[in-house]
């Protein structure tokens, strides 16, 4: 199916698949930060009727390149910073 062979896509192993009926049932691992855009692209081939289901493992070792975000601006925080800038 898609949903399996896209998995690789979002650095998630999968180790068995169940087809039970008209329904099938990955187990394996994803890291959290992919799992968000997992569940919209199960959504989307499903139409909806995906149901994802995870559990908290615990920290791994990364794995690959540091994901840096820049942090959004913040007017609160911006203007208590720059009030200890200018004490300094």
């Amino acid at each position: 199916s898609r949903a399996y062979h896209d998995a690789p896509k979002y650095c998630a192993t999968i180790e068995t698949a169940q087809v039970k009926k008209d329904e099938v049932v990955f187990t394996g691992e994803i890291p959290a930060r992919c799992i968000q855009a997992y569940r919209t692209d199960l959504a989307f081939y499903t139409n909806g009727r995906s149901v994802c289901l995870t559990e908290l493992k615990g920290y791994q070792a990364a794995v690959g390149q540091p994901v840096i975000q820049p942090r959004r601006p913040n007017s609160r925080l911006d203007k208590v910073r720059h009030m200890f800038q200018k004490v300094m």
